[in-house]
């Protein structure tokens, strides 16, 4: 129904409050789907409009926004920092911009972590010392400390974008340790882990 949302948001502010008669129009223009969606769409707009659904005696009031288009959470704009760019999408870009238009530390700390991101998903070991200046010079305590940790292991920073070798491995059979070791509270003791490490495939309710 998504292309169809905005001719709905439309007639919706034209005063149309009807579900029936804005699932026919919508229908002629195409829409193959099911007559509940566009219920759904309408009592969403009701509820925006504070005009209880179902309520044919009173006109919903014009609604400024679409109730139905959700804002992108905090997560989602992180993940999209790290996204390469032919996969960002426009209305979050247009939300970035928008959240740090005119403030200096957050332009700097979407631009510090972009190209902190491609150097990774690059290997660009030559950005790394331009991009620590970058980061110390920015007067935010946070790029500034993330800086300084970085320069205090700095040979495994430079192995980690030149070599092909990875500790994943090993972090991953850590992990695989320690969640038995919880299940059982800390009381297991070497010879149980063992034989349920050993066994683990071998187990079913395991």
């Amino acid at each position: 129904m998504d292309p169809y949302k905005a001719y709905l948001f439309t007639r919706w502010n034209e005063g149309c409050r009807n579900a029936a008669q804005l699932f026919r129009e919508i229908q002629s223009r195409g829409y193959a789907g099911e007559a509940t969606t566009v219920r759904e769409h309408v009592r969403a707009l009701h509820q925006a409009g504070g005009t209880p659904s179902g309520n044919r005696t009173q006109r919903g009031e014009h609604v400024e926004m679409d109730p139905t288009k959700r804002t992108p959470t905090l997560r989602a704009l992180v993940w999209c920092l790290l996204r390469p760019p032919e996969d960002r999408k426009d209305e979050h870009e247009q939300i970035l911009g928008r959240i740090s238009r005119g403030q200096d530390i957050l332009e700097k700390t979407v631009s510090l972590a972009r190209s902190f991101a491609a150097m990774i998903r690059e290997r660009q070991e030559d950005q790394l010392d331009e991009w620590l200046k970058r980061a110390q010079s920015s007067s935010n305590h946070f790029w500034c400390n993330f800086a300084a940790g970085l320069e205090q292991d700095l040979d495994a920073v430079r192995a980690a974008l030149t070599q092909k070798w990875s500790n994943g491995p090993t972090e991953g059979f850590i992990n695989r340790l320690k969640c038995p070791k919880r299940q059982l509270y800390g009381r297991a003791k070497v010879d149980l882990l063992r034989k349920r490490l050993l066994w683990q495939d071998q187990w079913s309710f395991t």
